[in-house]
């Protein structure tokens, strides 16, 4: 696991996720790596007035297709994106099409 990733990880707990007995945010003081394995850290939350708690949080890896980066585009490729681009008439019409 990578520090940005950990850091990530604080951050969206800390954002996101509360004492289930009163509301308050974990500072990230408050939250304890237990144990990580593969794409799963298991975290200890700790709240100053209640028992803590132990959640498991799943990393989501991005990892870039190599098959896709070896196809090349062609310049059939290109004719057709641009017909296609031609036939929409507003941004709204390409994003939900």
């Amino acid at each position: 696991m990578e520090k940005e990733e950990i850091i990530e990880m604080f951050r969206a707990i800390n954002r996101n996720v509360s004492c289930p007995k009163c509301g308050t945010k974990y500072s990230f003081d408050n939250i304890k790596i237990v144990n990580f394995e593969d794409n799963f850290c298991f975290v200890s939350l700790q709240c100053s007035d209640h028992p803590p708690i132990v959640a498991s949080v799943a990393i989501y890896r991005s990892k870039l297709n190599d098959s896709a980066v070896k196809t090349a585009i062609t310049s059939d490729d290109v004719i057709k994106t641009y017909e296609r681009l031609q036939k929409i008439k507003s941004i709204r019409e390409l994003i939900y099409r």
